[in-house]
């Protein structure tokens, strides 16, 4: 799989929504246009993409809600600002009644990086016929036929594919598991904690204060050293990569096992049938 820099990913691209790409991960109608939505169990193949003109994207409730997703610099800032603002104003819905997309691949130089999103009188985003599942298409998008074969939308769905790598890399490797360490020292004058990242100064003046020993001194004591791991996003990320494995599956993709720094291959359903 490309990596993102071999893609020539955008600065955007590549660091929105850092901890939340898959939850945010969908796609989106661009076109108003429609021939026809795919219903399942209907013969023949998928077209859902093609024919509702979706495009990979990223859903937020509110435009504050994308803004602290990306940090970013005044310029950046003014034309999501500017974007968002037009697109509201065409549409006729207040900018704090409505939701919006960001494109993938599309980058913030282009003129239709955002879409809106409508949302119900409950303040959510109204997904029927607006918003749609990213991995129930993935056959169709990775085949590249008709609509989904253009250069443009294959550039936004393997920019899909390596953050999910990437996302999927950060989950397997404890990236996200804050230990936090707590470390009691008792001695004869007092009881002190030592966090991580106390001044050196603090310690050196703890130490002074406790007295000298006159007898011979004992073997030094390993200091007891409590570890506790912070709250973190594994297990709700693990439940979201078991239920994308389980539409894939569904779907008919398979796996094998690995060879050398790889731990396992997914097949796709045209070869996993042979």
């Amino acid at each position: 799989m490309a990596t993102l820099q071999q893609l020539g990913a955008s600065d955007i691209d590549t660091k929105i929504a850092p901890h939340q790409f898959c939850e945010r991960l969908c796609l989106v109608k661009t076109s108003p246009k429609t021939d026809f939505a795919f219903t399942p169990g209907r013969a023949g193949p998928d077209q859902t993409v093609s024919l509702n003109k979706l495009w990979p994207a990223l859903k937020f409730n509110t435009y504050n809600e994308l803004k602290d997703q990306l940090k970013m610099d005044n310029k950046r800032q003014a034309r999501f600002a500017v974007a968002a603002t037009k697109l509201t104003r065409n549409a006729g819905i207040p900018m704090g009644k409505a939701g919006f997309a960001y494109l993938l691949g599309k980058g913030d130089q282009s003129a239709n990086f955002l879409a809106i999103l409508p949302k119900n009188d409950g303040g959510e985003l109204v997904e029927d016929g607006v918003i749609f599942d990213f991995f129930d298409s993935m056959i169709e998008m990775e085949g590249a036929e008709g609509y989904c074969a253009s250069s443009e939308f294959q550039h936004a769905f393997k920019i899909a594919m390596a953050r999910m790598e990437i996302e999927q890399e950060m989950e397997e490797s404890g990236e996200d598991v804050m230990p936090v360490q707590v470390t009691n020292v008792k001695n004869s004058a007092k009881k002190t904690l030592v966090m991580e990242g106390q001044p050196a100064q603090a310690e050196e003046e703890a130490r002074k204060e406790t007295p000298r020993r006159t007898s011979p001194r004992k073997k030094k004591q390993d200091v007891p050293v409590e570890t506790v791991e912070a709250p973190c996003r594994r297990t709700r990320r693990r439940r979201r990569r078991k239920s994308m494995w389980n539409s894939m599956q569904e779907q008919g993709w398979d796996w094998m096992p690995g060879d050398g720094l790889v731990d396992w291959y997914y097949v796709h359903p045209n070869f996993a049938n042979r």
